[in-house]
């Protein structure tokens, strides 16, 4: 009687997520303008639902369905480690030996740095020292030779070390693209081959590849700008970074295999639980914006520590046109992958993940509860800025009425207040300019036009409140420029 009450409880509980989130995704796609998605649910362990929303291709009204592959973008960095870790467990290569000791096709420039010091951990964790960022995979580019990219040939970012390895935490692409060479120089195999043997056939996600034939473009859904202009089809030259195309379903069970459940063994035969722990241990502190939203950087993932107590790992992906998030907690067989096609998806993303903790009985993510703040104190803004506007306006009615200021547009004193207020007016519009463009509407695009109006209305009280002087001042008594 208690194992059926029992199981009836956790089908409830499956069900009232389930159910919440079939409610909210289609209010929130259209409430943030997103085309299409693919979600998964993970519950004790095991993927319980998946379901796809919106479209494929919004020019060929092709509907998002079971088949329908999203772009995974950096969550592939969680396969590279678990490609990584299984090579350690084998004995093939050390976690903490040089890397120099087992890379053959391409080495580290020199610098005056200690390219020897570099280590496999160090790679997986974005602790190495090297390069962060690349421009690799841009519509209608090239595909050139990993070796030549990370030689900085083809106008792209060179792979060197920019500080001392192991030092702090810089996230670096550049530093995930050399353990895909180092994985061909060990095992003598193509990546592909190497990942669809150890993870793809075992766990039978058939819905992955890292290939972009005519097939799976076919099934390819296509990513979509800011603007809602669509993202020419273009390939990556690279795999371990953010080469994966997926669905959510698929994805969900790669992270249920890193979860300890009955009946489930942690690594699910691929890599022991041991090495499943390893890469769920922080190695350093994250930085930069990475810091507002987990707690630590592990190998392949990153760590988040939940209010209520339970250690969550996920890892996000964002690419031209395509953003996406999977998140789990692993002691409690729990979690939700998420992947859309629209570059607008965070805002999306960080709301469905709350939700999705919510509604399972864990406290909101950390990003997640960044995003609130974030929107609250948007909020706050507009408020403040309106009422400095209203203040600022209210103060000249209130001088004309009273004979205390008048217009005196080209008095010479005032000239120096009036380019003061202008200036600090153009400082404003610049750096919301760039905000704007770069932050606030990624994260907040439903509030960005009212911050807009906001800032322009005191902009402009400021620069209406420049042509006034007070009565009776020595600004008053000057003569204006004919």
């Amino acid at each position: 009687m208690s194992t059926t009450t029992s199981l009836s409880k956790a089908e409830a509980e499956k069900q009232e997520v389930s159910a919440h989130l079939d409610d909210r995704i289609p209010e929130l796609m259209n409430m943030y303008n997103i085309p299409g998605i693919s979600v998964a649910l993970i519950k004790d362990g095991d993927v319980v639902w998946s379901k796809g929303y919106g479209y494929q291709d919004l020019a060929k009204n092709k509907p998002v369905n079971s088949n329908t592959l999203f772009r995974a973008e950096s969550i592939t960095k969680s396969l590279t480690a678990w490609g990584v870790m299984n090579l350690v467990e084998q004995d093939y290569i050390e976690l903490d030996g040089p890397l120099d000791k087992h890379l053959t096709s391409w080495q580290l420039p020199e610098t005056k740095y200690a390219e020897e010091a570099v280590t496999i951990r160090q790679l997986l964790s974005h602790s190495s020292g090297i390069t962060g960022g690349t421009d690799y995979g841009l519509p209608g580019t090239e595909r050139p030779p990993l070796e030549e990219g990370l030689a900085g040939e083809h106008s792209q970012y060179q792979a060197k070390l920019v500080r001392e390895p192991g030092s702090s935490f810089e996230y670096s692409n550049q530093g995930f693209i050399i353990l895909e060479l180092l994985v061909e120089d060990v095992t003598s195999k193509s990546y592909d081959d190497y990942i669809e043997e150890l993870i793809l056939d075992p766990l039978a996600m058939s819905n992955t590849t890292y290939n972009h034939g005519e097939e799976v473009q076919s099934r390819l859904a296509t990513s979509y700008y800011l603007d809602g202009e669509p993202v020419p089809m273009h390939v990556y030259p690279f795999k371990t970074p953010g080469g994966l195309n997926s669905t959510a379903a698929d994805l969900a069970r790669f992270y249920a295999a890193g979860m300890d459940t009955e009946g489930q063994e942690k690594g699910r035969g691929i890599l022991t639980a041991e090495s499943v722990d390893m890469l769920y241990t922080p190695v350093i502190e994250p930085a930069d914006f990475y810091a507002y939203g987990s707690d630590g950087v592990g190998l392949g993932y990153f760590i988040d520590y939940l209010e209520t107590g339970e250690k969550a790992v996920f890892h996000g992906g964002e690419g031209a046109g395509s953003l996406g998030m999977a998140y789990a907690v692993p002691e409690s067989g729990a979690g939700v992958v998420v992947l859309t096609n629209s570059k607008g998806s965070w805002p999306f993303l960080f709301t469905v993940l709350g939700e999705w903790a919510e509604t399972s009985g864990f406290s909101r993510p950390a990003m997640s509860r960044l995003y609130s703040n974030l929107q609250r104190g948007a909020w706050a803004g507009i408020i403040a800025l309106v009422a400095i506007s209203v203040y600022i306006i209210g103060s000249l009615v209130f001088g004309l009425k009273a004979g205390k200021i008048k217009l005196a547009p080209l008095s010479a004193q005032a000239r120096v207040f009036r380019i003061f207020k202008i200036g600090v007016s153009g400082l404003l519009l610049g750096v919301w300019w760039l905000a704007g463009e770069m932050v606030i509407r990624n994260l907040l695009p439903l509030i960005q036009s009212r911050l807009t109006i906001a800032l322009l209305v005191l902009v402009l009280a400021i620069v209406i409140s420049s042509l006034f002087v007070k009565m009776g001042s020595p600004n008053s008594r000057i003569k204006t420029i004919e």
